[in-house]
């Protein structure tokens, strides 16, 4: 791997900003994401655009841009991850359905979401705390009848951010738990899962395939390779990206593509990572599931995203999922939270809105983190 390619420069909010119009340019999102329905726009904030997504509530669309899809669609799909049958499941299930009326009643599917990157998990733009309250201003005075949401802060790297925003009016609603693998001071104790990953990542087998390797023939395999993984294997209610998402993504550098290739030269993982400053997440990741387990795609793709970011320390956050390989691996669990204003609205969104940041912080939330899910 090129020395360029461990070591970009940090990309500033504003180019990520400019890469993420760039790429959506001139096509509805469902070109690009085929089961999102939203509408792009900008907002700026100390000197920054911010990308502001707005939805009219008509219809479901990707939980990314609607919560009633993230905390009843989703929420029942995670409840595979317990025993069939359970009193667990069966109970968590009773829960999450009588839970939909009260998002419903939110009217958060209504909403104007600062800082939406269009990805499973969005990324701080640097900007200090106390402009939430100024982008709230800015998006009251735009949208006067919407709620206002935030996703993707959580509880290990965004304390002070979670206080302003409470400080603002807002409440924080948990929506699950994810893994963050921190090496902007020190870095985390390799250990020894780790390091075998990374010694699998090395064997020539699969050779690693940097962004400047990616080509025109790569995206439609990157598309197919990410299907695989978050919508067959995993759930189709995850955002459904195109091959042209792919292709613009990468010319724009919206995400920075890496894989490793088979022996006839296909890819056969691919990982896309998305980067604001001190932070990375890889919010595309997809493997070629028919080859065999024991071939560690999967864990080589992990081990390169955690590779970067020890070389450029930064604090990776790896999202949900795969919860002990990723605490074998040093990964620390987060509480992850979204963030709903509505304080604008009539009383029944309102008392809706606290009834679930209640419902789910005591009995969601210590569920969590029993089954360290």
């Amino acid at each position: 791997m090129s020395t360029a390619a461990r070591h970009p420069p940090r990309r500033s909010a504003g180019d990520a900003a400019r890469a993420l119009e760039a790429t959506f340019a001139g096509l509805p999102t469902n070109a690009l994401i085929a089961n999102l329905d939203t509408s792009l726009t900008f907002v700026e904030a100390g000197g920054v655009r911010i990308p502001v997504t707005l939805n009219d509530g008509e219809s479901r669309t990707c939980y990314i841009c609607c919560p009633s899809a993230a905390f009843t669609d989703y929420a029942l799909e995670e409840l595979r991850n317990f025993a069939p049958g359970s009193l667990t499941q069966r109970a968590l299930r009773v829960l999450v359905r009588a839970s939909s009326l009260l998002v419903a009643a939110t009217r958060a599917d209504r909403q104007a979401q600062p800082n939406n990157w269009l990805l499973s998990t969005n990324v701080w733009p640097g900007l200090p705390a106390e402009a939430v309250r100024d982008i709230t201003q800015q998006c009251l005075n735009r949208w006067p009848t919407r709620v206002i949401v935030w996703r993707s802060f959580n509880d290990r790297m965004d304390a002070p951010l979670l206080e302003a925003f409470r400080a603002a009016g807002y409440r924080l609603i948990a929506s699950r738990q994810v893994y963050v693998y921190d090496c902007r001071e020190t870095l985390p104790e390799r250990g020894a899962d780790l390091a075998r990953d990374m010694a699998m990542m090395r064997c020539q087998d699969y050779p690693v395939c940097g962004p400047q390797d990616i080509g025109e023939g790569d995206f439609a395999r990157i598309a197919e390779l990410y299907a695989m993984l978050y919508l067959e294997k995993y759930t189709p209610l995850n955002p459904q990206y195109t091959a042209e998402f792919m292709r613009r993504a990468h010319n724009t550098g919206l995400i920075e593509f890496h894989g490793v290739r088979a022996a006839d030269g296909r890819l056969a993982g691919a990982i896309g990572l998305f980067a604001i400053g001190g932070v990375l997440t890889a919010p595309m990741v997809g493997y070629d599931t028919t080859l065999p387990q024991e071939h560690g795609l999967y864990r080589r793709l992990v081990a390169l995203g955690m590779f970067l970011a020890r070389e450029r320390r930064m604090s990776y956050n790896l999202s949900a999922g795969a919860a002990s390989f990723k605490r074998n691996r040093h990964a620390e669990a987060a509480i992850e939270y979204a963030a709903f204003y509505s304080a604008h609205l009539p009383f029944g969104a309102r008392a809706a809105t606290w009834a679930i940041e209640q419902t789910i912080q005591r009995i969601a939330v210590p569920v969590m983190r029993r089954f360290k899910l």
